[in-house]
């Protein structure tokens, strides 16, 4: 079930200047003409303006609000407010209702970016809300779950590099890294490196990666905690 964004307040009763805030000052000239390719009407964008909105987009993360059946839809609003209380965030940030259950978040903070990521899913009760990485292009109707969030082990690596850079680094050989487990933080437990990735399962699952620097280099085993059914 997807939530419903509520309307703006008295949009029903605004005039057509008031709903119009930006106007087009952009002389026709110098927008780009439209063509027909077979039966397809093609207009070709501005690549600076496009990288300019891609840049606005790369720090912000993508959730799914996911309902069980007989929940009450929760509005953008509500999901706002319910986020406030959990999330308790430093910086400014504001929810964007994509549809069927689909929100956009962006935040000023990166610090709030990372902290809100790490924890991956937040019970709302009702409701789970699963957090992944922003990416771009996104279609709802076009949208298939690969990504997941799961905690990799990193098994029997030398202790000289659990440096906290040194894991993201390793980390990232995997896929886009997260957080550290305290036990991995604080060096309390050296079996194993514990690191959260954001891991996208439409790719090849490797299960072991080789460390390099100069002059050496060794495998590593990777071990992953768990995976959804699908």
């Amino acid at each position: 079930m997807a939530s419903v964004a509520p309307s703006p307040a008295g949009s029903n009763n605004r005039t057509f200047a008031q709903a119009v805030t930006i106007t087009c000052n952009i002389q026709q000239n110098q927008l780009p003409k439209p063509a027909i390719k077979g039966d397809s009407l093609c207009i070709k964008i501005s690549q600076v303006e496009y990288e300019k909105g891609y840049k606005d987009c790369k720090h912000n993360l993508r959730g799914r609000l996911y309902l069980s059946k007989g929940d009450k839809p929760i509005s953008a609003s509500n999901l706002h407010e319910k986020l406030l209380v959990l999330w308790k965030p430093n910086g400014n940030w504001k929810i964007i209702p994509l549809g069927k259950g689909f929100f956009d978040f962006e935040f000023s903070s990166i610090e709030d970016l990372k902290k809100i990521w790490a924890a991956g899913s937040w019970n709302l009760k009702p409701g789970i809300l699963r957090l992944s990485k922003w990416s771009p292009d996104f279609s709802i109707r076009n949208h298939k779950q690969t990504h997941v969030q799961v905690w990799i082990r990193l098994i029997d690596l030398p202790q000289e590099y659990w440096r906290h850079t040194t894991l993201f680094e390793i980390a990232n050989g995997v896929e886009t890294p997260i957080a550290l487990d305290n036990a991995t933080k604080n060096r309390t437990f050296g079996h194993y490196a514990r690191i959260l990735v954001d891991l996208d399962l439409s790719k090849r699952i490797f299960n072991e990666i080789m460390v390099k620097r100069e002059g050496f280099s060794f495998y590593v085993e990777i071990q992953y905690e768990w995976f959804p059914d699908y």
